[in-house]
């Protein structure tokens, strides 16, 4: 049987211990703060973990999002060569827009998906 000084170091230990350990912001496990937690630290698990639901959500808001998805679908149209200089005449004609603010169109539309595979 252990005797009550070692009881009493064993308890000043695991306060000294807790004075010194920090738990983490979401999932509460406890860090000691040589491992690098601090006062309302996530643990690089919790960070992976909201990350991965982040790309989700972008992922998900995206498809929702008309703005992206026109400009993927311009993209797509241009990577297949639709946009012909016939074709280009026969939009002028029809949205009376030139045909440089078409290709104009067309330029910033691949720059919005491209933004946008960025951030995926």
């Amino acid at each position: 049987m252990r005797d009550l000084n070692n009881l009493n170091r064993e308890h000043d230990d695991k306060l000294k211990s807790q004075e010194n350990s920090f738990p983490c912001g979401n999932c509460g496990i406890v860090y000691s703060e040589e491992s690098g937690a601090y006062d309302g630290f996530i643990c690089d698990e919790c960070k992976e973990h909201e990350k991965e639901k982040v790309n989700e959500s972008l992922y998900e808001s995206h498809w929702e999002n008309d703005k992206v998805q026109f400009a993927r679908l311009i993209n797509e149209l241009d990577l297949l060569g639709i946009f012909t200089p016939d074709t280009l005449r026969g939009l002028a004609d029809a949205t009376d827009l030139s045909q440089t603010e078409i290709l104009d169109l067309i330029e910033r539309a691949k720059n919005v998906y491209d933004e946008t595979l960025e951030k995926l």
